[in-house]
């Protein structure tokens, strides 16, 4: 029997269901939107049950009403990573708001960690940070925990209501994400769990990214893949060894294959596991990338539509604008500095809105590019770029000249899902798709000088603070 892949992408702003065939073709899709609530405070909230109801809504949209292909499929799911939640053990139903993995509610006690900050690092293979799961699941715990309650990753909330079994679970690549998770030993760290105050008794029963997980309530569909949106983006994307992905979403993720003299100020997350091996990636982050286009716009009161609309009209005329220093969300790798701070740095005349808006999208290419020079690749290695800013022309052009690499984007944008069945071996590769080529331009010297202002200013503001 050919067997082909129920793909479900649990994202920040949305989800996604589809059926993927054997050949990698999409054969039915559906979404479903989420709303993220921003409080004054700083926090970052969704409802959980609201995911749960919608990820239920798209699973039932794309099988339809034809049961007989139930029999045919086998699912695959992947999720924002670092998001947790509290639900009630009996009814699944949430107790507490998931916890964004943009939300920095615990950065006092992850500062207090600092002493610590260096074993942390060597034991989770992540940079001590409050975007990660630990301090949230800590705060849910001290707030909401109880017997009667579980609180985990959002993949473990979300498995808990999907499946036919009510066993606490987790995939590798999002206990990775806790930062409680040892990665070379591939199990929870009691030395993590002792500094975060977490309970090592109460967290998920975790599995590789390829496990059997159970099946689907009202379906039997067995879920055989589960993992962090990145991985199966990776997994989407990449080709040869030696291409570098950059998944450009509310926030940028740069991946590649280790190189033995990338900087220690970088991740290691996963391409992928089972119960005999795993294999990692080398991973920066970009906290501002359209989380920056959607806080410009609302500071200049225009849609983003428009955003983009300038950007088409104006992006060969990139002579004169500003820069724009780009601490959407605290600035990430490689300095990993939490406070936010973000500015346009000019001189002469005020810069105009069309300057300002190719600035805030140079500074996401900048951004992303740093990553890619700190990860310190061959000169070879091709960059193949995905999510929903990757639609910016002027982003991928400004990636390609800054780094002096080729940017690839493929007309497909579904690299999640079919990163997923790509996982679940549903089909081998996705390398019929169209692809758009960008290339390094001759006239580069401006940009390029602008990626030199923009870096120097960055490390002088933090040899400053």
């Amino acid at each position: 029997m050919t067997y082909a892949t129920l793909a479900i992408d649990i994202g920040t702003y949305s989800i996604r269901a589809a059926i993927i065939s054997a050949q990698g073709e999409i054969v039915s899709i559906a979404q479903a939107p989420l709303s993220l609530e921003q409080k004054a405070d700083g926090t970052i909230e969704q409802n959980g049950d609201d995911i749960v109801a919608a990820t239920k809504k798209v699973i039932s949209e794309v099988l339809g009403n034809d049961s007989s292909q139930t029999a045919k499929l086998t699912a695959a799911i992947a999720i924002q990573r670092s998001t947790v939640v509290c639900w009630d053990a009996k009814t699944g139903k949430a107790v507490s708001p998931a916890i964004s993995w943009q939300d920095r509610r615990e950065e006092k006690y992850v500062h207090s960690l600092m002493p610590h900050a260096k074993e942390i690092q060597n034991i989770s293979k992540l940079v001590l940070s409050p975007h990660y799961g630990a301090s949230k699941l800590r705060w849910l715990n001290q707030k909401y925990g109880n017997e009667q309650r579980y609180a985990g990753p959002l993949i473990s909330f979300i498995l808990f209501n999907l499946l036919e079994s009510d066993a606490l679970l987790c995939d590798e690549s999002n206990a990775a994400r806790t930062q409680l998770w040892d990665v070379q030993q591939r199990c929870w760290s009691p030395k993590l769990c002792e500094l975060f105050d977490v309970d090592i008794e109460q967290l998920p029963t975790v599995k590789p990214v390829k496990s059997v997980y159970g099946k689907l309530i009202g379906s039997a569909i067995p879920v055989h893949i589960v993992c962090g949106d990145q991985t199966a983006a990776y997994q989407g994307l990449a080709i040869n060894s030696d291409n570098i992905i950059v998944n450009a979403g509310t926030g940028a993720f740069v991946l590649a294959k280790p190189s033995d003299s990338s900087s220690g100020n970088l991740l290691t997350s996963l391409s992928a596991s089972d119960e005999n091996s795993i294999d990692y990636l080398t991973e920066g982050c970009v906290n501002g990338c359209a989380s920056a286009v959607e806080w410009f716009c609302q500071s200049e009161n225009i849609s983003q539509t428009h955003f983009f609309e300038v950007i088409e009209t104006h992006k060969d005329q990139a002579s004169k604008i500003p820069l724009f220093l780009n601490g959407i969300g605290g600035l990430a790798s490689p300095w990993w500095y939490a406070t936010a701070f973000s500015k346009f740095v000019y001189s002469g005349p005020k810069p105009s809105l069309e300057s300002k808006c190719l600035a805030v999208v140079e500074s996401i290419a900048f951004l992303i590019v740093k990553n890619i020079h700190t990860m310190k690749l061959p000169e070879s290695s091709v960059i193949r770029i995905s999510g929903g800013l990757s639609n910016c022309s002027y982003l991928c052009q400004c990636i390609s000249d800054v780094s002096n690499k080729q940017v690839l984007k493929s007309e497909n944008a579904e690299a999640t899902l079919l990163g997923l069945a790509k996982l679940n071996h549903t089909y081998k590769s996705h390398s019929r798709s169209k692809l758009e080529h960008y290339s390094p331009r001759e006239d580069r010297n401006l940009l390029n000088a602008r990626y030199a202002l923009a870096i120097s200013a960055y490390e002088e503001h933090l040899c400053c603070h």
